[in-house]
């Protein structure tokens, strides 16, 4: 049985290529009407229909930088990871001085695992703003998801000592840790994440992790 691309995936697609085709009066209704609807359908957890909602806004302005910015996140949401890119990428040529389309082009880049974009993208936000937060510790993500533990260390470092209570950074630097074979360090730091969230998952399957490990070192 043959697979079929969803409608707003392939309208979607229609409008970054930019090929025409015909609009009803009714697409041209109201645009804060379409906007309203595309917040209301993503609330409930309907990214396809909030999707379609936006899309009908950019039959009738292409340009429309929130809109394109909104396909972007919504593709993201709905798994279609290369339109998410593609869309984040057209906002970004809207506006090249704005942050947030870079901002967004991380997820569905660090989702495709493509992380040597990921991060050449995370570095050019960083050129112009230096301790954005997000843009910090979504590079310390990609570089222990591409085994750069040694800068992913230093990274969830500086994230940390900005941010001290940010136990999700706590995390990312015990596991880089662990998978750096410092299993002292690692349970210090996951030990220091349950004293503030007693049964963080995360943490815990650290500790087990590393007594399994020193269990098989001992036999």
């Amino acid at each position: 049985m043959k697979s079929k691309i969803p409608v707003y995936s392939i309208v979607g697609l229609l409008i970054l290529l930019g090929i025409p085709f015909s609009l009803s009066g009714s697409e041209r209704a109201n645009i804060g009407e379409y906007f309203e609807k595309s917040f209301i359908y993503e609330a409930q957890g309907n990214y396809a229909a909030s999707l379609n909602s936006v899309l009908q806004i950019l039959r009738v302005e292409p340009k429309n930088y929130i809109a394109v910015l909104r396909a972007g996140w919504l593709n993201y949401l709905n798994g279609a990871y290369g339109l998410s890119i593609e869309y984040y990428k057209k906002a970004n040529f809207i506006a090249p001085d704005a942050i947030e389309p870079k901002l967004g082009l991380l997820l569905p880049l660090m989702a495709s695992k493509k992380w040597k974009d990921s991060k050449k993208t995370a570095f050019e936000i960083l050129k112009f703003d230096r301790k954005n937060y997000l843009a910090n510790r979504r590079l310390a993500y990609i570089l222990f998801s591409e085994m750069s533990y040694d800068e992913a260390e230093k990274q969830y470092k500086k994230v940390i000592n900005w941010y001290p209570s940010d136990i999700e950074m706590k995390l990312g630097l015990a596991w880089t840790n662990l998978r750096m074979d410092r299993k002292e360090k690692a349970t210090q730091y996951f030990r220091e994440v349950l004293k503030v969230r007693r049964h963080n998952p995360n943490a815990l399957s650290g500790l087990e992790k590393i007594k399994m490990i020193e269990t098989s070192t001992e036999e």
